[in-house]
């Protein structure tokens, strides 16, 4: 319904004064805003002003617009009440233009990347809501009634609003009063957006939640806030800038929360220079646009203060985040952190890692983080039920998993808990093959005229044998397996799976059959992009690694699955492809195989981590998981590798029964270990 209003009123313009493009798209949203504020809004005499905000009253008496804006007036009955409304609608029609298909037809709308391009995705009304209470009881003390919010980049006012509504109901719970409410609106906010009319849907926003008579001190603009002014007066002090850009209102705010906006470095270096140098303490490499925001809110919030976050959720594992943990370390406790993982807050968006978390700008001997993780099945429930939940007893969510970290902004090899140490310190992950491709896609079968589904580099039994191939003669055949062939302990080798090994160095010519093989998609595997660049021969494996990492005993992995990844013993000469993670003991470990292979086993280790939810597991978590600070000669390690050599050993034969005597052994063994 919006985007068809969108259109017909477009197209209502487009009849009248010819304009260029932009400003046709410009004012068509301009005008559906006005007239969405005027259906929502009772007070007539802030129609004017608003208007008069949007300089669009002339476009609204156009013949024609009202007859275009007719069918949203139903759609904007059941939205009345509801402040953060027009904010959405801003929303999806920032991610959309009007382009005319041919002189003198309607337009059409068009979606673009334009949102996506600027990192924008404005927050739900409901986690707006959980971030602003958690907020404001972070902060709550005597005299702090009335405590100063900002949000740096509001977008469409989503936390200004949850603020004031959170801060009505500590006020006067019960009650709404238009008088209470501009006070706290006067008083307590202060806002900056870069794009002009995402400013201007804010203060309506706002107004809309108020009500009648206008306000008067709004302090909301549009300008760059990470210079703390507007993008023509570029200050070289940030918080100067600030001062110059609201005067009289300081910039020693208590709490600040944000969803800034989402741009990886790649393809932005020219923007990203000038603030590196004016954020060093939040930058490092393959970092992230977002991490400047944390560096302004550090700067701009008083001790003792508070920031609310919602931001993506890999900063705590990724290495371009050091400094950025680095620095909050050092400024704060981290208080909360509830991290979604696939959970879809923005369904419009791509990838789904987000994570709200809370600061508090004060240091605590032995503060812990409550860090609360959403299982796969939490996406059966809406955002508002979720988040209900997590505000609900621990002990009644079995959705969730909740831990007390004392130290998550350590990171991956960060430092460990006492008497522990991280199983990164112990061995080498590396990622196996990439063959790319493994078999024919539909796509490049396609291409090729072929069948899909036909082996490249990873061929069944019955291809080896149509190619005249001999696993016994021939060293560049060597047997596979499947991520899903492992089971903990043990690997089913499946019978006749074979991995064309082939590297660069290796002699084509001396091998006839391998090259009348090859040769059927060679089109295909020259447009690979290490070979384009020259790295590789056409016929070698993407990523082939080093051949002596698969003819020596190791750990294996799955890097994907639903819950609890198992581990298994490879004795050698096996080859595993890009979803299989080794585990190589490093120079100097004096554990064996066997005692690494029980205690990753077992579920009083994946009791204490925080990386079994559903999707990929990366090797920086892996790295991170806690084993006990022993050498591998202690009784308490023996007893261990003792046990799983012998649970490794019955697992060959078939399957494990988890509830065994032996299982149950090694579980009380491993607990000893970590008590020891």
């Amino acid at each position: 319904m919006i985007l068809e209003g969108f259109r017909q009123l477009g197209a209502a313009l487009a009849r009248h004064e010819p304009q260029t493009h932009d400003s046709w798209n410009d004012r068509t949203r301009r005008a559906m805003l006005a007239a969405l504020f005027i259906e929502l809004c009772p007070h007539r005499k802030l129609h004017d002003q608003a208007c008069a905000q949007l300089g669009i009253a002339a476009e609204l008496a156009l013949p024609g617009v009202a007859q275009a804006l007719k069918p949203l007036r139903a759609h904007c009955a059941g939205a009345r009440g509801n402040p953060w409304w027009l904010g959405q609608v801003y929303e999806q029609l920032a991610g959309v233009e009007l382009a005319a298909s041919a002189p003198g037809s309607l337009p059409h709308t068009a979606h673009r990347a334009a949102r996506k391009a600027r990192g924008c995705f404005y927050t739900p009304p409901s986690l707006a809501r959980h971030l602003a209470a958690c907020g404001l009881a972070a902060i709550a003390a005597p005299g702090k009634a009335r405590p100063r919010v900002l949000d740096p980049a509001m977008g469409a006012g989503a936390f200004l609003l949850a603020a004031v509504h959170e801060l009505e109901g500590r006020i006067d719970p019960g009650r709404s009063s238009s008088k209470l409410r501009r006070e706290l609106v006067e008083a307590c906010l202060c806002g900056v957006e870069l794009d002009p009319l995402a400013c201007c849907v804010a203060q309506l926003s706002l107004q809309l939640f108020v009500g009648e008579p206008p306000i008067e001190q709004l302090a909301l603009g549009s300008a760059d806030a990470l210079w703390g002014a507007r993008s023509e007066d570029i200050m070289a002090d940030p918080v100067q800038g600030w001062r110059q850009l609201f005067p009289g209102s300081g910039t020693d705010f208590d709490l600040v929360l944000c969803n800034p906006p989402y741009l990886g470095e790649r393809g932005r270096k020219a923007l990203f220079r000038p603030l590196r140098a004016q954020y060093p303490e939040v930058s490092g490499p393959r970092m992230d646009y977002w991490y400047f925001f944390v560096g302004l809110a550090l700067r701009l919030t008083r001790s003792g203060g508070a920031i609310g976050m919602l931001t993506p959720s890999y900063w705590l594992r990724a290495a371009g985040a050091r400094q950025l943990r680095a620095r909050i370390r050092a400024c704060g406790d981290l208080e909360s952190l509830l991290d979604f993982g696939r959970y879809p807050v923005f369904p419009e968006a791509r990838g789904q890692h987000s994570s709200v978390w809370l600061l508090r700008l004060s240091k605590q001997q032995g503060a812990t983080t409550r860090c609360v993780t959403l299982g796969p099945r939490a996406k059966k429930k809406s955002l508002p039920e979720v988040l209900e939940a997590v505000r609900a007893a621990p002990a009644s969510i079995g959705q969730l998993r909740w831990r007390a970290c004392d130290d998550l902004l350590a990171g991956p090899g960060g430092a460990s808990a006492a008497g522990e140490r991280r199983l990164g310190e112990l061995v080498e992950l590396r990622q196996g093959i990439v063959p790319n491709p493994d078999r024919l896609s539909a796509r490049a079968a396609s291409q090729l005229n072929m069948a899909p589904g036909v082996g490249v580099f990873l061929l069944h039994e019955a291809e080896v044998v149509t190619l005249g191939l001999r696993p016994e003669a021939d060293a560049q055949l060597v047997p596979a397996f499947r991520n899903s062939d492992i089971r903990s302990f043990a690997i089913d080798r499946p019978a006749g799976f074979w991995l064309l090994y082939l590297r660069t160095e290796d002699v084509l010519e001396q091998l006839p059959a391998v090259r009348r093989h090859l040769e059927r998609f060679r089109p295909l595997l020259e447009k690979r992009r290490e070979v384009q660049r020259g790295r590789i021969a056409w016929y070698s494996l993407h990523w082939p690694r080093q051949r002596a990492h698969f003819e020596r005993p190791r750990l294996v992995t799955s890097n994907w699955g639903n819950g609890p990844r198992p581990f298994a013993l490879e004795s050698g000469g096996c080859f595993e492809r890009r979803d299989v993670t080794s585990l190589h003991l490093r120079a100097g470990c004096d554990w064996s195989l066997d005692a690494l292979l029980g205690f990753l086993n077992s579920t009083t280790l994946r009791g204490r981590v925080d990386a079994l939810e559903l999707g990929y597991q990366r090797q920086a978590e892996l790295a991170a998981w806690p084993l006990p600070s022993l050498s591998g000669d202690d009784p308490a390690i023996k007893a261990v590798a003792a046990v799983a050599g012998a649970l490794r050993i019955r697992a060959q034969a078939g399957p494990l029964d988890p509830a065994s005597a032996l299982w149950a052994e090694l579980e009380e063994c491993v607990a000893a270990a970590y008590r020891r």
